[in-house]
Parts: structure tokens; sequence; C-alpha cells
């Protein structure tokens, strides 16, 4: 792999000029992973690391934030080396100062962690990592600096194709808070704190870039954040914290699969999971994810059920998310209320640009009955889906006849709600099991739900800047071009009436603030240029607050 930096534009380069040296290093158990310890050759400032620009930019507490990390920037540097990311997540969760040594290529050697490595990656009914390596790093711990160096962090093509589920960072111990998710990820979050990532490129990442939940005092400065699939950054619940002098740019259009390839692999881990894997469901179901697997990988033409025909991603996409404490899945956020965190942020000198996807729209059947203290759309809260808050995709699961349409997903769907009723989320009801099996057509009568993606999200549109209950947000040098929803896959299904179809999904928006007062948002020199979408006639909105 090449060295990235000599390609980075000239604001991704420490100001002192040149690429920290690992000089004599030698090996510690420091924390979780093996890792490499030097003393300093050089003792850096704040002032070394960010302009008078940036300083200038910033609020009086968000000045002593920069300043902040001049301690950390004393203490031994641990090196960071690809060896260290060959059995699966590099885990932070030692204060320090930790520094990449090369350029890094997230491809562990297993999916899901191995029986071996549960005190390390725990699984099981509250463990996080249940779906596989979820991020290349995590962040579980407050005073943290971690730079780049001029490296890239890189999400491989095989575990992208894998690995749906990712952030190349994450800014604690579970990509959810508890009790949220499709899966119970974990009892107690371990969120990053006075945490500065720095200096370098983080590339591929098949979801995010950086993700977290309820960190405060944070720095994000001089990233390259480019070919992510759903957002380049995404802080959920932040206080008081600074991205400054990065880029994200989201465009990918070399997506092999659609997200039914993920929720069939879930799926059949589901099933491993139970011991189940003798049923002809479950081998049919093998057989073609083996077969996408080696298609993709070995550069041959997809031709499995999973086949992305665009090659973009079939949900929306964000450049920048700053919304309140938990999932951005459900609803325009009505209003903030005391208990929201999204406060006090500075976004200055950022680049965000080819935020483009083409959303799919998934057609739903409604529960009869709602569970019970689940508010949520997603996740099986209001509609029928499978283990992982799947979507059974009514509309692909049935011909003319409203007849049952098998393929591999639907089948395992089916099979896991009739054989393992409860397991996980899945709640797909009886009459439609029966239905499924007595070659009936479905009641004329039956309804549907509108305005949810492939995981029962509602789809909100693709959005350069989505502000989300925020407060005391500074915009500073900030420039939006190109945000872009392509295709005619929202608001079209015949299973609605013209009052029933719903296109926000298909909607484009370079600034959408939502349960947020325009006195909460100060902007300087934001620059929006070519907001579009191929399905919504009236020209998309350049900055919207609902």
């Amino acid at each position: 792999m090449s060295n990235r930096r000599n390609n980075l534009p000239s604001r991704f380069v420490r100001r002192l000029g040149s690429r920290h040296d690992s000089n004599e290093s030698t090996s510690v158990n420091y924390g979780i992973s093996n890792i490499h310890v030097t003393t300093p050759n050089q003792t850096l400032t704040g002032k070394d690391i960010f302009s008078t620009e940036t300083y200038a930019s910033v609020t009086t507490d968000q000045r002593k934030l920069l300043d902040s990390f001049d301690e950390i920037l004393t203490m031994s540097k641990i090196w960071i080396n690809q060896k260290d990311f060959g059995q699966g997540t590099y885990r932070i969760t030692k204060p320090g100062y930790y520094i990449l040594n090369e350029n890094i290529e997230f491809n562990p050697l297993h999916q899901f962690p191995l029986k071996t490595q549960s005190e390390l990656y725990p699984t099981g009914k509250h463990g996080a990592y249940h779906l596989g390596f979820f991020a290349a790093i995590t962040i579980e711990t407050p005073d943290v600096i971690l730079d780049l160096n001029g490296f890239s962090i890189t999400h491989s093509k095989r575990h992208s194709l894998l690995q749906r589920f990712f952030s190349i960072i994450e800014l604690a111990n579970s990509p959810f808070i508890p009790k949220q998710g499709p899966h119970k990820f974990t009892d107690a979050i371990n969120s990053a704190s006075h945490c500065l990532i720095m200096n370098g490129s983080l590339l591929n990442s098949s979801h995010h870039g950086i993700h977290g939940n309820l960190n405060k005092d944070i720095v994000l400065h001089d990233l390259d954040i480019h070919d992510f699939e759903v957002a380049g950054i995404a802080l959920n619940g932040a206080n008081n914290a600074v991205i400054c002098n990065s880029s994200m740019i989201g465009k990918n259009h070399d997506i092999a699969v659609l997200s039914s390839f993920s929720q069939t692999r879930f799926s059949v881990r589901a099933l491993e999971n139970l011991n189940d894997v003798d049923s002809k469901v479950y081998r049919n179901a093998d057989r073609e994810l083996q077969k996408a697997y080696g298609e993709i990988l070995n550069g041959k033409p997809q031709t499995t059920f999973f086949k992305n025909e665009t090659g973009q991603y079939d949900g929306n996409m964000y450049g920048i998310v700053l919304h309140v404490a938990g999932v951005v899945i459900n609803d325009f956020l009505k209003e903030r209320n005391s208990d929201h965190i999204n406060d006090n942020i500075t976004i200055f000198n950022v680049t965000i640009d080819d935020i483009e996807t083409h959303p799919v729209e998934i057609p739903s059947l409604p529960l009869s009955i709602q569970r019970k203290n689940n508010a949520a759309s997603a996740y099986g809260g209001k509609q029928m889906v499978g283990v992982f808050g799947d979507v059974f995709d009514i509309e692909k699961n049935m011909d003319s006849e409203r007849k049952y349409k098998p393929n591999v997903l639907s089948e395992l769907q089916l099979y896991l709600a009739e054989k393992h009723p409860g397991h996980g989320s899945v709640n797909i009801e009886q009459y439609i099991i029966d239905w499924s099996k007595n070659s009936t057509s479905l009641l004329e009568d039956q309804k549907f739900l509108p305005t949810g993606d492939s995981m029962g999200h509602i789809m909100k549109g693709n959005i350069g800047l989505f502000i989300s209950g925020g407060k005391n947000i500074r915009l500073d040098t900030v420039n939006i071009d190109n945000v872009r929803t392509n295709g005619l896959s929202v608001g079209t299904s015949q299973l609605f009436t013209e009052e029933e179809k719903y296109f926000q999904g298909a909607s484009a928006y370079g600034i959408l603030m939502t349960a947020t007062i325009d006195d909460n948002v100060f902007m300087k020199n934001v620059t929006i240029q070519e907001v579009s979408s191929s399905q919504i006639k009236a020209d998309a909105k350049k900055i919207e607050n609902l």
C-alpha cells in the first residue's frame, strides 16, 4: 500500500513538516493490544498543531480545549502497526498518545470473534461484537490523542463486503447506547472524551468514517474521510467538539451488493448460533452468499440475488451528522428538550462533497399490535422484520397475483419466525407464515407501510450537513457541493395510493436542521453549490430548517 501522505492537500500535513519516525521501539503490553512505545524525540503543543485561523474560529472554551492536549503530547508514543489489526479491532482502553506507524488496511482474519477472544471482543446477549468487528479502532477512555501521522486507515474490499455495519473509528466501546439497536449491544457505554484525532485519511468505510455517542471535548482535525457509504462523521449527543480542516467525500459507485446481502449473512449467523444448520433454507442461503463472495472478490460479474445494479448505496447518505444521543433512524426530531445533548460544536474549514446514493424504499407490513415500550419505527417496533431488524420486503416477496414469491432472505426470515419465534427482533406474524405456505393471494385490504429503507429507518434524503436538536453550533468556512439523490425508487411503489406515497427519502439538502432554533446556529462563509434530486421536481433545498 502506498503512503497517501504525499497525495494529501497541504492542510493535511503538520506544520512541523514531516511524519513522526518510530525510531527504536520496544514491545509492551499496554491495555488491550500489544503495542510499541518509544520516547518522543520532540514535544509538540496545541499551537504547533492548530493554525491561528483555527484558534480564531472557535469559542473561548474550545480554545482552551485545543490547548488542553499539551500534557498528553508529552507522553511516550504508542505506535500502531498493521500487525495490531490481524485478529480484529484495535481497542484503546487507556489514556495515551497513539500514533500510526504505517498505512493500515483493516482486514481481520475472521469476520466474527473466535470463542477464544470472547473476553477481548464480547459477543452473546450483551456483546458489542455480536454482529462482527464494527470498527477498526475504538476509543473507550478519556485523554487520548490518535495521530494518523499522515497515513491512512482503509476498510478492505473483503471486510467491507462482509461487514456492512462499520466505522473506521468508533468513539465508544459499542456502536449503540444501551437499549438501542437491532440487538442488545451493551449494558453500559464507555465513550471517548477529551480526545484528539488528527492528520490522515480514513477510507472506504462500508458505513461511517467516525461515529460516536455521548462524547465530550472532541477535536477532529486534518482528516480526509473518503468513500464512505452512510456518513463521514456522525456525532450523537456530543458536547464541546471541533471539526476542522477536513474533507468528507462520500461518492462510492463500486458497491457490489444491496443491503439484503448483510441481512442474509446475519440471518445465517443467527441460525449458526442456534445450532440450526441442517435445513434446506440455511444451505440455500449459505450457498448464495458464498457465490456472491467468490464472484466479487474474483472480479467476476455479480449474478446473485444480492446484485446491486446501480453500484450506489441503496439508502440515504450524510456528510456530517450532529444529532442528539442515540440512533438516527426515526422521524425528524420535533423539538429539543433539556435532556438532549448536541451542544457547542464548531465546524471550521471543512469540505463536504459527493453525497450521492440511489435510495430504495422498502414497503413493509405493519404489526397487528405494536410491541410495548417500543416507539421506534425500526428494528421491529412497527413492522414485520427478521432477527436483526431486516424488513420483510413484501413487494419483492409477492408476485402479480399477490402470492408468495420466495428468495433466500425471505425464506430465512420466515423460517426463523416459525422455528425460533422471539429470537432477536423477528416478529413476522402467523398469517404471513401461513400465506407463504398455502399459495393463496394476500387479501386486497392488506395495509402496507411506506417511508422506510431495508432496515425500517425512516428515509430523510441525502444531506450534506444534518443538524438535529442542535444548540450553539458554529459553521465557519464550510463548502458543500454535489449532494444528489438518484433513481426513481422512493415513493413509486404501486402498493400505495397517491396520498400514501412518501417522497422524503428522495430529497436532497445542503444543510438540514430539525428541532434547532436559527439563533443557535451561527454561519459564516458557508457555500452550498449543486444540490439535486432526480425524482423531486421542485428544486432541492440548500438550507432548510424544519
